[in-house]
């Protein structure tokens, strides 16, 4: 109550302070911030926003889903709400009350298409109209999603698949909200896997063991999005490795052509194979020199996934007892090679720009320190270096919309890196530190510094023009500049967070 009295007082004595000073059009909005917070009560935003845009990625201003819950009066509820911006304001289009029994985004899973919104809050799926949030329908699962699975469901072709927390795959119609078929998995690693809708068509894979027993090998299995029917299940091995449910695999995103990986002793392999005709394309180990690492394929993939860029594989590695590699294999022949060492720094890659890799690097020796780092794709030569202000990257493997404190954001070909850094040995006050760098060279070209109320990042999400954050409020910063504003629910700041 003493926060939620604070926020209330700061935004009263904002209003009073900016009438003092304002003219007629500035009062006029001030009136209508005062019928907002009215409304709508002191709101927080719970996890990354999703962007609608009706005009595409060109639109500059998308309608956004907001996942939030509503702190004043008792008893806290959430809602999901559709806003949409109109001179300048966002208004809120419609709401969906969801209840008190909610812990934010750890109980709620949301997608869209472009007619409905699907909202899974526990065992229950709802579909919701994209025009005025009425409930089309609502159906229940065999169990809740897992907290620890944000991409335990998807969406492909007219079906609704979701992976709930008792490893049951199950299809749902979402014309009807009929579950049509149910696939129960046999391994109980259900943290290791995720479905995959292959590109835009109506299959999706999924890694599987072959059988219950723990020893069992993994097997990745194809089905038919519109009956569940199972369409393929490639089992490989190399050199006699069975390929396991833990180990990384990738998938194209035209959803053709997979890429298993095997790990034994001093021996790691890399495979490509056809989905669709079950057959292998090409098997190659890793030379000597990379294979020095006892378990370089069995890092927790889920949080370094790799990266799948025209036509290459890049993966990173590195630990505390492990020396810091990256390697890039082609995926037409399997060629694999050695692009860059240290025996200091883990390494994941990130992102792939003209010529360059953008990878993080993080010390494994001494304290903490994460780095940015361009690599040169044709010599590995490190061409340029930035020092984080914090270690917590958020957007990548299992943290793409859970609490960080650090990610990026292309803008063409500038990068936009954005940190929420605290000057105060981890507590107030807290600033969001934007850097715009030029990728070629590294050069900051512009920088801001913003002061925000909270420190608790919650989810990040991204359009051509801009990226919203999600810190309580929600603030979106303009990529071009670094430029950073307070977007919703409210159209002004509190005293404290006017730039003095």
């Amino acid at each position: 109550m003493i926060k939620q009295s604070k926020i209330y007082i700061s935004v009263l004595l904002t209003l009073i302070f900016m009438v003092l000073g304002c003219g007629l059009e500035e009062m006029g909005r001030l009136v209508d911030d005062m019928e907002t917070l009215n409304e709508l009560g002191l709101r927080q935003v719970e996890c990354a926003v999703i962007p609608v845009t009706a005009g595409g990625e060109e639109e500059k201003t998308p309608d956004l889903l907001i996942l939030n819950r509503r702190l004043d009066p008792p008893p806290v509820e959430f809602y999901l709400s559709y806003v949409y911006k109109e001179e300048d304001r966002w208004e809120v289009r419609w709401e969906h009350n969801l209840g008190s029994d909610v812990v934010g985004d750890t109980d709620v899973t949301t997608l869209t298409d472009k007619a409905s919104v699907y909202v899974i809050v526990g065992p229950t799926v709802q579909a919701l109209s994209l025009s005025d949030g009425a409930v089309e329908w609502e159906t229940s699962l065999s169990d809740e999603v897992a907290a620890t699975c944000r991409d335990c469901a998807a969406l492909a072709k007219d079906r609704l698949v979701v992976l709930t927390s008792d490893l049951v795959l199950q299809g749902v119609n979402i014309n009807s909200g009929e579950v049509e078929w149910s696939y129960e998995m046999k391994t109980s690693l259900g943290w290791q896997v995720k479905p995959i809708v292959l590109g835009q068509t109506d299959k999706i894979a999924l890694v599987d063991q072959t059988d219950s027993d723990a020893a069992a090998p993994g097997v990745l299995q194809v089905f038919k999005t519109g009956n569940g029917e199972q369409l393929q299940s490639v089992a490989p091995q190399c050199s006699n490795i069975p390929f396991r449910v833990s180990s990384p695999v990738f998938i194209d995103k035209e959803g053709k052509n997979a890429y298993f990986t095997f790990s034994s002793g001093a021996t790691h392999c890399v495979q490509g194979w056809n989905i669709e005709g079950g057959s292998m394309l090409w098997e190659n180990t890793l030379p000597e020199e990379i294979s020095k690492a006892p378990s370089f394929f069995d890092s927790p993939h889920l949080d370094n996934p790799g990266l799948l860029a025209d036509d290459v594989l890049y993966y990173g590695f590195g630990g505390p007892t492990k020396k810091g590699k990256l390697i890039n294999i082609n995926l037409s022949d399997g060629v694999i090679n050695l692009l860059l060492e240290d025996p200091k720094y883990a390494i994941t890659p990130l992102l792939k720009g003209d010529g360059i890799l953008l990878v993080r690097a993080s010390r494994t020796k001494g304290s903490e320190q994460d780095e940015l780092w361009a690599v040169d794709i044709s010599s590995g030569e490190i061409l340029w270096q930035h020092e984080l202000q914090t270690t917590d990257l958020m957007g990548w493997g299992s943290n793409d919309s859970g609490v960080g404190t650090w990610t990026l954001a292309p803008a063409g070909g500038r990068l936009a890196v954005i940190q929420v850094v605290s000057e105060g040995a981890g507590s107030d006050p807290y600033y969001v530190v934007v850097e715009i760098l030029n990728i070629q060279d590294g050069v900051i070209t512009s920088e801001t510094k913003t002061l925000v109320d909270d420190g608790h990042w919650m989810g990040i999400a991204s359009t051509k023009y801009r990226a919203y954050l999600s810190i309580r409020n929600l603030y979106s910063v303009y990529l071009e500049t670094g430029d950073m504003v307070w977007e919703w629910p409210l159209s002004v700041p509190s005293p404290d967070l006017i730039d003095q």
